[in-house]
């Protein structure tokens, strides 16, 4: 009788304690044993506390809390082997960013995009209503993403879209590691105001630049896309490069006059 070996418990291979429980599955009903950190032979391996089915649970098994990973074997009475590396983690995710970008959204599309990171791999959700991971609506991945291993990152986004106008949006996060535990409640806040007039937030070369070359490259930056000119007077009616294009970045290569 052939039959597959599978890890049930710890979920993804990380325990949230350093005495936890071992339960893995077969196909087949067998009599399974085990040894850690070293491979055995099946004679000088050790029982299982319950087996005989398809479900072989080790009870209190130990390991160091210090993150590292300890092989653990596996072998049954049809001579299928499978092995694991198994750690401990005690300590819950910590939120280390949680913004929205924009925090004020000022045009159209009247959208933002919630930017969270976290100190280790997780999965985080969001809700605007409820306080807890199990109740929290959405995944920043896809729907059940903390099921799958591989959706467990530091770096999580999504795009929130429909928002109106003068108006303020909160947001709940949490996020959960791989060994279950749960993140404190970060909160992401922002609003949507259009009315909000168009402004300069930054021109390169800075004032008092000086320089023996001939060109230079001015680069205008505002803060909501806009059509700009310039010019070396009161007057402004320069719009080569892309200054009178409709956007955020203004661009023109300069030639100088000596002086």
């Amino acid at each position: 009788v052939s039959a597959s070996i599978t890890l049930i418990d710890p979920k993804f291979s990380v325990a949230n304690q350093s005495t936890f429980n071992v339960t893995v599955a077969t196909d087949a009903a067998l009599t399974c044993k085990y040894s850690s950190p070293f491979v055995k032979p099946f004679a000088d391996m050790t029982a299982f506390s319950e087996t005989g089915g398809t479900a072989h649970k080790l009870l209190n098994f130990n390991l160091p809390e210090n993150g590292q990973q300890y092989k653990f074997y596996v072998e049954c009475s049809n001579a299928e082997k499978g092995n694991f590396d198994l750690s401990v983690d005690t300590s819950p995710p910590v939120i280390t960013r949680a913004v929205a970008a924009p925090s004020t959204v000022i045009e159209t599309p009247l959208e933002t995009i919630l930017v969270v990171e976290s100190n280790e791999n997780a999965t985080c959700k969001y809700d605007a209503s409820f306080y807890t991971y199990e109740s929290m609506g959405t995944f920043f991945k896809t729907a059940d993403a903390d099921k799958v291993k591989s959706n467990y990152e530091k770096y999580h986004e999504a795009k929130i879209t429909g928002l109106s106008d003068k108006a303020s949006y909160a947001y709940n996060v949490s996020c959960r590691n791989l060994a279950q535990l749960t993140s404190t409640i970060s909160r992401i806040a922002f609003s949507v105001d259009t009315s909000v007039p168009p402004a300069v937030s930054e021109i390169l070369p800075a004032s008092g630049f000086a320089t023996t070359s001939k060109e230079v490259n001015l680069s205008v930056t505002t803060n909501k896309k806009s059509v700009c000119s310039y010019g070396n007077t009161t007057e402004y009616k320069e719009s080569n490069g892309n200054f009178s294009l409709t956007t955020v970045n203004h661009q023109v290569k300069l030639t100088l006059e000596p002086g």
